[in-house]
């Protein structure tokens, strides 16, 4: 991916390939990369785990500096 041999931390949003209109946060931790589905949902809010999010900049400025403790893909 490209985020492979980058430094910890790094991440990029994309969309899902398998969850139309859902997107995946791609997180460069420690020498591997780790996925995590970011749903869409119908209220036009973004969740992660059990977070939700007005906007999906909200929920990346959250996660820049608490622990994303939920499973990977």
């Amino acid at each position: 991916t490209r985020l492979q041999g980058q430094r910890h931390g790094m991440f990029l949003v994309r969309d899902s390939s398998t969850c139309p209109g859902d997107y995946v946060l791609s997180v460069s931790e420690n020498s591997r990369v780790s996925h995590y589905i970011i749903n869409s949902l119908p209220n036009r809010r973004f969740k992660i785990g059990d977070q939700e999010f007005e906007h999906l900049p909200a929920l990346l400025e959250f996660y820049k500096i608490h622990y994303l403790d939920t499973t990977t893909l």
